[in-house]
């Protein structure tokens, strides 16, 4: 399940979102979702659950 998100991105960090997907990381949702989990994940107990 997905719900919306809506946020401003700082320009720097939006560059290094496009330059992710444009590598091939997936998708910018992907990008977002793999940074946060990979920051928190372990820290709030949710690890990798998607």
């Amino acid at each position: 399940m997905t719900v919306p998100f809506s946020t401003r991105r700082a320009l720097d960090v939006q560059d290094l979102i496009d330059a992710a997907v444009d590598d091939g990381e997936g998708t910018i949702q992907n990008v977002v979702e793999a940074a946060i989990r990979e920051k928190w994940g372990q820290q709030y107990g949710t690890g990798d659950q998607r």
